[in-house]
């Protein structure tokens, strides 16, 4: 069993590559969120305004360019917090075995 405070600082700089990555999802997809609920509010102006024969079409076809994204996103999420806690795990094993390194060798 060897140092691992090399292998360490990557896990720590891994876990910090996906927590942004997570941002960035969970913002998307707030972002999806924001458009679909515009859109909506965009129809019902429309509608309140003058008659729009097209509208409902527009509205479905969004949702459904929109359902892959909507779908996706939340998963991309959770994937990140999979494997930021699995590389937390790892992370705490090697500073364990680290702390044991060091003892052995610096005493």
């Amino acid at each position: 069993m060897g140092c691992r405070c090399n292998d360490i600082t990557k896990c720590t700089s891994d876990i910090f590559k996906i927590n942004e990555m997570k941002s960035l999802f969970s913002n998307t997809e707030n972002i999806n969120f924001s458009v679909s609920m515009e859109l909506q509010r965009l129809a019902t102006n429309c509608m309140t305004t003058f008659s729009c024969v097209n509208m409902m079409e527009l509205m479905s076809e969004e949702k459904k360019l929109n359902k892959d994204m909507t779908e996706l996103l939340p998963n991309l999420v959770k994937k990140c917090e999979d494997k930021i806690e699995q590389l937390k795990s790892q992370k705490r094993s090697m500073e364990i075995e680290d702390i044991q390194y060091h003892r052995k060798h610096h005493h």
